[in-house]
Parts: C-alpha cells; structure tokens; sequence
C-alpha cells in the first residue's frame, strides 16, 4: 500500500480516523463507472489543519492503473442526462473562454464531452482515459482524439489548452500535487480549469456517513468547498468559482444510489416502472460541486515575477474580459448606466489590480487603501472588478439587479464585499474620501484614498467644498479621478455648465494634476504610479475618456447613459470585443 499524506498541508500533520478501512479482496476490487453502492473504502482521515478527508494509505499505483484499466463503462440511459449536467457547466465558461482554440478533457470517458465542446465551437479537443472499455464505446468523431494513458503534462505543449476539463477525477489522484501542477503547465495563460467533484459536506453526505457512495474505495481524496478552494490556491490558480452542481439523472438511477434495503428498492424500481417513471429525468443539488479557476496571465515563481506577457498587456485583456461581462450582464438582466461603466472601466481597472494595495481576503485590514465610486451609477463596472479581483464569486454577478439581490444599481457598502461605502446620490463621494484621508494623516496610517467622480458630477457646489478642504489640509494620500467623457445625463458638460479647465481650477486650490488619456493603459499605469504628483498637496487625475468605450454603437453617444441591449446589439458588441 502506497501512505498519502495531506496535499494542502503536506506531512507531519495530526489526522484524526474518520471511517476504518473495509476493503475488498483486491482481484475483487470493481471500478467500473456508475457501478452500485458497495460500501468498500480505504481508511479515511482527516487533517486537523486544513479539514481535508482523504485515505492515509492507498493500492499501489501500477495496481490502480490495472485496475482502472479493466474497469467497465456502463454509463446506459444515463449518458444523455450526464451530457446535459456536464455541458451546462462547460457553456457556463463562455464568457471566460475568448478564445475557443483548444480544449483537454481528463478522464474522458468515451468522449461524449468532447463531442459537446465541439459542438459548442471548440476548434480541438483532446483526451486521455484508461479504461479500454470506455474508448471503444467513442463515437467515430473523437475517438481517435483520445489517448489511453493516465494523464501526463510532458504528452503536451507546454501552455497549449484553453480549457482543461475533469469530472470525477481529481478524487482519483495518488499525485494530486503533480496533478494540479501538471493542469497548470499545460494550460495557456488566462486559461481555465473546469473541474466536478464530490462534496463531504453535502446534506446527504452528512447523514448517510461511511454509506454515501461518494465513500469508496477509488477515492482517495474527498473534498468540501473549502478544500477544494485550498488546492486550487496552493497551486496559484485564481479561483472563480465553486457551486453546488445539479446533476440530472432518471428516477431510476437516483433510487439506485440510495443505500436502501435491497428488498424495499426492487419494490420501489418495480412500482416506478410500471408508473412508466423510471427514465423521467430529474435535477437534485445532491452533493457534487464544481470549481472553476484561472491560470493567472503572470504568476509568482521563487519570489521573481514571471511576465507571460507586459503589464500593461495583462491589463488590458483584464479590461476586455471585463467589458464583456459588463455587456453579458447588462443584457441579461436589463442593466442601464452601461456607457458610464464602460467609460470608467480601465481606470478601475488600473486602479485595483495595479495600484491599491486591497486584499480579498482581508477586508478590514487598518491599512488598506480605500475607494468610494462617487459616480455610483457606473457600478456595474465596480463589481464586475471586484468579482475578478476575487472579492466575491463571479457567479454572484448573474443576480445584478435581481429582485432581493445583494448587487443593486448602486453600490451598497453594506451588502457588497469591497464597497467601501454606498453611493449613488452624486457630490458626496469627494467629501467622504477627504474625511478617511485626514483620519488617515492623524493617525500616522499609510493609507490612501481613491475617489473616481463623473465629470458632470464635478458642477455639484459639494465636491468644490471637499476640493478646498483637501487642499487646505494637504491631503497627499488623497487621490482623485475624474472620468471626463464629457456627457451627462442630458447633454454634453460643455453645454450644460463648462467646466473649463479643470487642471486649472484644481490646482488653484492646491491640488496637483495630470491629464491623461483614461482609455491608454500604459499612461494609466505611469500616472498611477507616479502618485503623490507632489509632497503635500492631493493628486487630481483627469481622465480624458469616451462614454460607451468599447461598443462602438455606444461610444459618445447621450443615450448609452439610458439604454439597455437587445440581442442583437448584445451580439455586435461582443463580436467587436472579440477582435
């Protein structure tokens, strides 16, 4: 037997025996796919530390091989329900997936994924699979795209997949590091992992112990949501996500699963069967999750920064992801303001994965720079970075305007990790964001404040008032930024009060100002970085942009800062960011 230690932690750690070992006679041993509850399992530990449940000494991995080898693939009726449960998720990837060049599946089975990912517009698909029962059952259009063998990255081009897909898989592992690590090194940069498993949290997994059939003698690893997040970090993938799955499968095969009396489950199967509703398909959140995470387009490698490509390039194609989601999200949930967030959104961008220092993970540290979105309507464009930049799941973006959701057409501080404070009535923001920076300055605490305010915002007498306050205290970790795309919500500034030289006006009250053009990531960057422009004054950026940046049907137009998208204007612009 082969002893496993915990993969998060590593060795030396307490675990405590969670289920004794009860294993079969070894030539017995069946792991075959979708095979009956049999009750068998390795002896399951916990790790004290991390949580993790897994078995603390496993067959030998030339057995396990053999074993897998011969196994059975007996999805039958199944097959159909599977095929619509994994390709959900894999369609739920789109908007993360610009590029559908290339996908890997591990594990796959007789390929039916495959053959959806080309369906769905994949221009490659690979797999690999041990079992020689599974490959022989492959439709004629991937069967030669599949290689029998264990999964191993050095069969690949190094950084050559867009998509690495796994269900059922990762439980399987003897080498989970050398697993994850291999996923990453194939993956291009930006590049997504789609992966299905097993949740011992889960309600039935909970009550049914040792006899929930996700306690077998394949598995060697048993994940929670939390364990699962702790892999995919040690590895520096950026996760995205990590969801309950629905699984669909007939009657039948949910009764099947259940660890029910043999003679109580042929009555049942009988009575359903002659009910004719034995096939009927049906979906249950029934202890299954999926992760979705990101290879990060530059990584961390021995303390040095690996750049796959410059900085300012990763920025931008941050920003271009993020413009399609804006227009993903403003089209399937009615959003409004979409030019005053597209107009705002590379500065956002530069702003909170360049130049504040914010952690996700640590949201009430003292230190922390802060922000306030004083044009609250452009908020979509907030969450849409806060999502990415790991403040809260992305799936969460789907309930944007959602009766009862926590995502409302403002910013609300109270239900928003990351929102510093609520906005929306304009004029205000300014203000607030002296009052932290002066707090900031008697309390000797390094932070800075980052106020963005709309251009048409800066004719409320309130901002003029906090422009004096801040100059006269000398507010050097006060920085503001002023998205000028010179429309508001009933006409150009210049027409409805002209703001005439605003570099001027601020510095007139003691301020230092750049301008700049606030859609050129690269002078974003060097301003940014530049900050404070002078010892002892605030810094005023003033952003030259364009409403509507990015969708040209949108771009300086007054209505972008109204209108909401049919499909077909949805699907112009999405073609256009794709370019």
């Amino acid at each position: 037997m082969k002893k496993i230690n915990c993969p998060i932690c590593g060795e030396g750690v307490d675990r405590k025996i969670i289920y004794s070992e009860n294993l079969p006679v070894i030539e017995q041993a069946d792991y075959s796919a979708r095979k009956n509850p049999d009750n068998y399992h390795y002896q399951m530990v916990r790790c004290t530390d991390c949580g993790l449940l897994f078995a603390d000494s496993i067959y030998e991995v030339d057995k396990l091989h053999e074993l897998y080898s011969e196994s059975d693939f007996s999805y039958g009726q199944e097959l159909k329900n599977l095929k619509r449960t994994y390709g959900n998720c894999l369609k739920g990837i789109d908007r993360l997936v610009p590029s559908k060049q290339k996908l890997l599946e591990i594990g796959c089975g007789n390929g039916f994924l495959m053959e959806q990912a080309l369906d769905f517009g994949y221009a490659e698909v690979v797999g690999v699979e041990l079992s020689q029962s599974a490959i022989a059952q492959a439709n004629s259009r991937v069967k030669d795209k599949i290689i029998k063998a264990a999964f191993n990255p050095d069969d690949f081009e190094p950084n050559s997949f867009d998509v690495v897909f796994f269900a059922m898989v990762i439980e399987h592992m003897d080498d989970l590091d050398g697993f994850m690590q291999g996923i990453y090194k194939v993956l291009k940069p930006g590049g997504i992992v789609l992966g299905i498993t097993h949740d011992e949290r889960s309600f039935l997994s909970k009550v049914l112990k040792d006899k929930c059939p996700i306690i077998n003698d394949e598995h060697v690893f048993v994940f929670s949501k939390t364990t699962l997040k702790k892999i995919f970090n040690k590895h520096n993938y950026i996760v995205k996500q990590i969801s309950d799955l629905k699984n669909i499968y007939s009657l039948r095969y949910w009764l099947t699963m259940l660890p029910l009396p043999s003679g109580l489950r042929r009555v049942i199967l009988k009575t359903i069967s002659i009910l004719a509703l034995d096939r009927a398909s049906l979906g249950i959140k029934a202890g299954n999750i999926f992760a979705v995470a990101q290879k990060p387009i530059s990584v961390q490698i021995d303390g040095q920064l690996e750049q796959d490509m410059d900085k300012v390039g990763k920025y931008k194609q941050i920003a271009k992801e993020l413009r399609k989601m804006i227009i993903d999200i403003s089209f399937r949930n009615n959003g409004h303001h979409i030019g005053s967030a597209l107009s705002c959104l590379d500065i956002l961008t530069g702003l909170y994965f360049h130049a504040m220092k914010i952690d996700p993970n640590n949201l009430q540290d003292p230190k922390r720079d802060w922000f306030v979105l004083s044009k609250g309507h452009a908020a979509l464009a907030q969450y849409v970075v806060l999502a990415k930049r790991g403040f809260f799941p992305e799936e969460a973006l789907q309930e944007f305007l959602v009766n009862g959701s926590l995502l409302g057409a403002h910013p609300d501080k109270d239900c928003v990790p990351g929102v510093e404070v609520s906005t929306g009535s304009l004029g205000h923001g300014l203000s607030i964001a002296c009052g932290v920076a002066l707090a900031a300055k008697k309390d000797k605490n390094p932070r800075r404040a980052f106020a963005v305010l709309g251009d048409g915002e800066c004719q409320e007498g309130s901002v003029w008032e906090a422009i004096m306050f801040a100059g006269y205290h000398k507010l050097d970790n006060l920085i503001a930024v002023i998205d000028y795309n010179n429309l508001q919500a009933f006409g150009k500034v210049d027409d409805v009060l002209d703001l005439d030289s605003l570099s001027r006006k601020f510095e007139s009250f003691n301020w230092k100002a750049c301008e700049i053009d606030g859609h050129d990531m690269d002078q974003i960057i060097k301003v940014l970085d530049k900050l404070p422009f002078e010892k002892g004054k605030p810094s005023v950026i003033i952003a030259k942009t364009i409403k509507g940046k990015g969708a040209s049907l949108m771009e300086n137009k007054l209505e972008s800062h109204y209108m909401g998208l049919n499909q077909e204007q949805r699907d112009e612009i999405i073609k256009e960011l794709s370019i």
